[in-house]
């Protein structure tokens, strides 16, 4: 198994409800923005991408804990 294997099968086994993260995820915008950067550096883009979705995550999170 490869490891782009195990990070979607990652993904595919934690538990997440897509109806009340809507709001939580990447939107088109951002997307292409990443993917532009990506062509200069794609290190850079993929930290920038991993710790903008833990922040959605963690912005996820709290509102579930408060509401």
């Amino acid at each position: 198994m490869t490891e782009i294997e195990k990070m979607r099968r990652y993904i595919e086994n934690t538990r997440m409800d897509h109806e009340r993260s809507a709001a939580y995820t990447m939107r088109l915008n951002e997307m292409i923005e990443l993917a532009r950067l990506s062509n200069e550096s794609a290190i850079d883009a993929i930290c920038i991408a991993f710790e903008y979705g833990k922040a959605k995550g963690e912005r996820h999170a709290s509102k579930r804990m408060v509401g």
